[in-house]
């Protein structure tokens, strides 16, 4: 598990907003420490990532991302190596019964 900085372009998480990760290589239960226009943080779990996507654990909510793309709203970019990404859509996160 690692931390990667991470930043959106807004507080309140809706299919559309953009993200973009500080980061070339994101790994199952890597963390995302996200800052946020307010000045605020919080954080999101890398709950899978292949080629169907990015899916992230937030706010109890499971977030399904794109690569970000021309035509999708704007993006904070990073300095070096960044990935880019669109929520496509948000979902109820039901955690897992251990």
């Amino acid at each position: 598990m690692q931390r990667h900085r991470a930043v959106t372009i807004s507080d309140n998480v809706f299919p559309a907003m953009t993200l973009s990760i500080h980061t070339g290589v994101l790994r199952c239960r890597d963390i995302l420490d996200i800052d946020l226009p307010s000045g605020k943080s919080t954080e999101a779990l890398v709950d899978r990532f292949d080629v169907t996507g990015l899916y992230l654990i937030m706010n109890g909510k499971r977030l399904v991302c794109r690569p970000w793309r021309g035509g999708d709203g704007p993006v904070t970019r990073l300095p070096g190596t960044s990935s880019n990404w669109t929520v496509d859509r948000v979902d109820a996160h039901e955690p897992e019964v251990a």
